[in-house]
């Protein structure tokens, strides 16, 4: 026995047959979305700069994952691999960048590097010291490479971002400078906010474990004394004299970062009883980092 439809059904089977056919048609004929570009940085403080830039144009990875130290580390094959498809790469003047970045330039040479440093005036660590610790061997000539806990020389970085990637990507000219303009006036917020925060600390000193915030110190009048000279922990000379600097300074707290030990910087606050604060110049959100910075500087000052 058969089973006849009525006519609307067919019609309706016929016109649902026909929205399918179309939609797989039109789906064969429309390019396909162009996948976003692969841009790389060393450090995790340059990725919220890079993508406020980029936008929906890239994909921003890190070189150096959060908790390892940018003095001692070494990209792993994977790393090696992914930066072979990449647009870019942001370099910044971190301690491994001295023996890996010809390495990389010369594996990858289809990738465009950027030196991110371009147009900012560098300096040594012995002008950012508030005294060189006694028989610190410091070489008087060697730079401080932390230019990125500075927001005032964060804003060239996106200077010189922004030009590499209109040169890279012309056709997104406008649209790259209207996301670094608005990056750069956000890093300009910052400064002011961080430059009243600490108005009122100003010229005070403050104790840390490595060296890493005389740019900071530098922009808003502040001295910084460290315990680590050198990438080595002080001897028991160095040692002393640092405790001796602590009480004539009256500090009260010391700072240190996660990628470091902070056996050393302990026994220096048992000796003067202050206490142990941790700061981390690495953190991906710059703006907020160094917000929060500023703040526990002016708390504890």
């Amino acid at each position: 026995m058969r089973t006849y439809l009525p006519r609307t059904a067919i019609y309706q089977r016929r016109s649902l047959a026909g929205i399918l056919l179309a939609i797989f048609l039109l789906g064969l004929a429309a390019p396909a979305a162009a996948a976003p570009h692969t841009l790389f940085v060393s450090l995790l403080p340059q990725k919220q700069m890079v993508e406020a830039v980029t936008g929906d144009l890239a994909e921003v990875e890190v070189l150096v994952p959060p908790g390892q130290s940018p003095a001692t580390f070494e990209p792993g094959p994977r790393q090696m691999t992914r930066l072979s498809d990449a647009l870019a790469y942001f370099s910044i003047g971190a301690p491994f960048e001295d023996s890996w970045l010809p390495r990389l330039e010369q594996a990858h040479p289809d990738v465009t590097f950027v030196d991110t440093r371009e147009g900012i005036e560098l300096m040594t660590i012995a002008q950012h010291l508030h005294a060189v610790p006694e028989g610190s061997t410091l070489d008087p000539k060697r730079l401080d490479r932390h230019i990125w806990v500075s927001p005032r020389r964060m804003i060239q970085q996106t200077r010189n971002v922004r030009d590499a990637l209109i040169k890279l990507l012309p056709a997104h000219a406008e649209q790259l400078q209207s996301n670094a303009q608005r990056h750069i006036d956000a890093l300009e917020t910052l400064d002011r906010d961080m430059a009243e925060t600490l108005r009122k600390v100003e010229g005070r000193a403050f104790m840390v474990f490595h060296p890493a915030w005389g740019y900071l110190a530098s922009d808003y009048g502040l001295r910084q004394i460290p315990i680590e000279m050198d990438g080595r922990e002080p001897g028991p000379r160095a040692l002393q004299a640092t405790i001796e600097t602590a009480r004539a300074e009256e500090v009260k707290v010391i700072f240190v970062q996660r990628q470091f030990n902070q056996d050393v910087a302990r026994a220096v606050a048992d000796a003067v009883d202050a206490e142990i604060v941790a700061i981390d110049p690495l953190a991906e959100n710059f703006l907020a980092n160094m917000r929060h910075i500023a703040e526990v500087l002016a708390k504890w000052l």
